[in-house]
């Protein structure tokens, strides 16, 4: 009898044993003590941060580098048509247009305001750079019909330029008022800009169809604005 009851006993203290959560202590240090569940769940939660640093950290260095190249893919494509001042002016023409579609894109997509700024930013280089390559080109390079289109093209892109700024430079509560009217604002540049990149393919010229709705969005937006108030009046 003696022999079972100590056989009862000893099974009872191991399943006891096996039950009890079982614990990873390091050396020398009792007090930090976790379960394995516990060290597990610190392990994942660990594990998560890191991936969302690297996700980011590749998001950035992608983005950069897309910048980098689309600067060098500018430059290089000037360079190559810079033997015809016309075909140089066409091409900074439409190289605009789609820098600004891009921007507007970007705009309607409502991004977090740091990612949305880093992105309209690199965008904004990519047109500086082509009214760079603008402004690099002689007037005397130019036949005489060619002359308008590089000017109005430089007025037209400065413009487009200086919409692009005010809407980075604004503080969050001031773009969501300014985004619906910058977005369409510069969609109708682009578009002139594609009319004006036509035009200097075709050799025409319609300085009232480029140059006529070029007021920065802010000023649209304020006109709109007294407009309706004049209506209600």
């Amino acid at each position: 009898m003696a022999q079972t009851l100590d056989t009862v006993l000893l099974e009872a203290a191991t399943k006891a044993l096996a039950a009890a959560p079982k614990t990873t202590c390091l050396p020398k240090e009792a007090w930090f003590c976790l379960t394995s569940a516990e060290w597990a769940s610190w392990m994942q939660a660990f594990g998560s941060v890191l991936a969302i640093v690297g996700s980011l950290w590749v998001a950035r260095h992608q983005a950069a580098k897309q910048h980098n190249y689309s600067l060098r893919q500018i430059r290089a494509q000037h360079d190559l048509e810079k033997s015809s001042a016309a075909a140089a002016l066409e091409l900074i023409a439409g190289g605009v247009a789609a820098s600004v579609i891009q921007v507007a894109d970007i705009i309607d997509s409502k991004h977090p305001p740091e990612l949305e700024t880093r992105l309209v930013d690199n965008r904004i280089g990519e047109i500086e750079a082509h009214l760079d390559a603008n402004t690099s080109i002689s007037v005397a390079d130019f036949p005489a019909d060619s002359v308008a289109h590089h000017l109005s093209l430089s007025l037209l892109v400065r413009a487009t330029l200086h919409g692009a700024k005010l809407f980075k430079e604004a503080d969050a509560e001031k773009r969501e008022h300014l985004r619906p009217a910058t977005s369409d604002w510069l969609r109708r540049q682009a578009n002139h800009l594609v009319v004006l990149a036509e035009n200097i393919r075709d050799g025409t010229f319609k300085l009232p169809d480029v140059m006529a709705n070029s007021a920065a969005p802010e000023a649209d937006r304020k006109n709109t604005e007294q407009g309706g108030s004049s209506h209600k009046g």
